[in-house]
């Protein structure tokens, strides 16, 4: 146990750091690995060689290089810290993957969404970790959030407000009112509202959720011609509001308030508690009672940081893991603050206009890319003949259901479905395998489990639970997919289930959500199924 209650793993070999820049952010973090547990420093880039060996110098780092190339060139660094300007976290990430460096990179991610996914796909192709460093996410005040909206206590969530502004000298020729150097509240920090939002508006499901739709408003610069202080309205799946706002001119209340039906919950220093460590507050209001205010220890931030970093590249992670910044995480995120920024005319005239003035094929295949791209050849060949599992994907897509948790039987019985029934269709295929997905690298840490379920320990196709039909059958059958346990000869959403779903008003990836949600307990599943019925269509 560290100090203010903060827990590593001490036996593991000390990470070899390199930052790349010297800004003011580069300090913070330095300052953060040489208080973390799992990390060290062992060099740092400038592109003036004298600012390096200053900060070398100044937190005793053995090397000290002149560009950024040659950090990346050195044998000593495992990991580095990209602390550029937002416009070159693409191409230091680009490089860092090629150099096989783990990379930590300063938010935003990129400028915007399809930069995202080029330096995601990088980081998978080159098999080394990446993450984005929104580093209030490593705040254990983050995971006690998360563990009283769970709990319900202040009931189901309805409102989220978030704000994070300032006043920053106007200097036109700076990276924060320069629209070439991608500037603008909303990608300096308007990020850290929609990842607030999207966090907890997905609290339930132990995951991030994705906005239905985005309204906005805000003052673009004249001279600038970047948004100095926006706002935004986002609709959530489940009726959830979020009233966001940012800014570069004016100081605002940076505080995250959510209300629920029973309370409210508030973060009074959501995004930079306990930068040295220390307590951090967390304040409930239950209808009718007294306000309560929940303490959390805390390490250093940025040292809480580099050791979530540290200790995902040691148990050979790509990603960290929810509520960190997972990769479709920082994808979602980008996508959410490119459509505030579009909603504002604030986009900058590299993500205003693709090259060519055209839209242009993404270089990178999300994982919903690529199944999309295995489920359409797979019907195309089932059609074409190969009615079969085996030889339905090549040994690269057998790897790649295998990195989702999926097996090629699994596979085979949604396409094959598709192709004689027409559903369940891609877009189900798809949602179903996300959970499953979400599953196995959350619950599961990547593994497979090594059970299966018996096709004779299922109920009968006529049982029934309160009079609900198929239900008895449905519960361990879904609980089976969620872990991976199905057998050959076993579907999740075959016909029966489809029949069961459409009759009460139910999606099937929903239902396998909230039997994880439940942890398979069939009370709150048959009141949920019963709410869901009498719902209107």
């Amino acid at each position: 146990m560290g100090e203010n209650g903060w827990n590593f793993f001490n036996t593991m070999a000390k990470l070899r750091w390199g930052i790349i820049s010297t800004g003011a952010i580069a300090h913070k973090f330095a300052r953060g690995v040489l208080r973390s547990q799992t990390g060290e420093l062992a060099a740092v880039a400038s592109r003036t060689e004298s600012k390096a060996h200053e900060f070398a110098k100044l937190y005793q780092i053995p090397h000290a290089h002149g560009s950024y190339d040659a950090l990346l060139a050195d044998p000593s660094v495992e990991v580095v810290y990209i602390a550029t300007p937002h416009p070159h976290h693409r191409e230091w990430t680009l490089r860092a993957a090629q150099a096989k460096k783990h990379i930590l990179c300063e938010k935003p991610i990129g400028l915007h969404h399809d930069e995202a996914v080029e330096m995601l796909q990088a980081a998978w192709e080159n098999n080394v970790f990446f993450m984005e460093a929104y580093m209030y996410r490593c705040h254990p005040q983050i995971a006690r959030m998360l563990e009283l909206l769970r709990a319900g206590t202040i009931g189901e969530v309805r409102a989220i407000t978030a704000r994070f502004g300032f006043r920053a000298a106007y200097d036109l020729e700076g990276r924060l009112f320069n629209r070439i150097l991608g500037g603008g509240g909303i990608l300096d920090v308007g990020g850290y509202c929609t990842s607030m939002a999207r966090l907890v508006a997905g609290a339930a499901g132990e995951s991030v959720a994705e906005p239905k739709q985005i309204l906005a408003a805000g003052q673009i610069g004249p001279e600038s011609g970047v948004d100095e202080y926006a706002a935004a309205l986002l609709l959530f799946p489940g009726d959830i509001v979020a009233t966001l706002s940012c800014g570069l001119r004016l100081r605002q209340d940076n505080k995250v308030r959510i209300e629920g039906t029973e309370g409210s919950l508030t973060l009074p220093i959501p995004w930079g508690a306990n930068i040295d460590g220390g307590d951090a507050q967390i304040l409930v209001e239950k209808n009718g009672r007294e306000p309560e205010t929940i303490t959390v220890p805390s390490g250093p931030l940025y040292a809480l940081e580099a050791d979530l970093v540290g200790r995902h590249i040691a148990q050979g992670h790509r990603e960290a893991a929810w509520p960190a910044m997972t990769w479709a995480d920082s994808l979602g995120n980008m996508r959410a603050q490119d459509q505030w920024r579009r909603a504002l005319d604030a986009t900058g005239p590299s993500f205003a206009e693709p090259p060519g003035g055209k839209n242009q094929p993404l270089p990178f295949s999300t994982w919903e890319q690529r199944f999309s791209k295995l489920f359409q050849s797979g019907v195309e060949k089932y059609r074409q003949g190969h009615q079969k599992a085996a030889g339905m994907v090549d040994e690269k897509g057998r790897n790649f259901l295998t990195s989702i948790g999926h097996t090629e039987q699994e596979f085979f019985d949604f396409v094959e479905d598709f192709a004689k029934a027409g559903e369940p269709t891609l877009e189900t295929a798809l949602s179903i395998a996300e959970v499953r997905r979400d599953y196995f690298l959350k619950e599961q840490n990547g593994a497979f489990s090594p059970h299966c379920i018996s096709m004779d320990d299922l109920p009968a196709k006529d049982a029934e639970i309160e009079g609900i039909a198929w239900l008895p059958r449905l519960i361990p059958k879904a609980e089976a997919k969620l872990r991976g346990e199905m057998p050959p000869d076993l579907m999740y959403c075959c016909g029966g289930d489809r029949k069961f779903f459409k009759a009460h008003h139910i999606d099937a990836a929903d239902f396998l959500r909230k039997v994880w949600e439940t942890r398979g307990n069939q009370p709150e599943i048959i009141t949920w199924v019963k709410a869901k019925s009498e719902s209107p269509v």
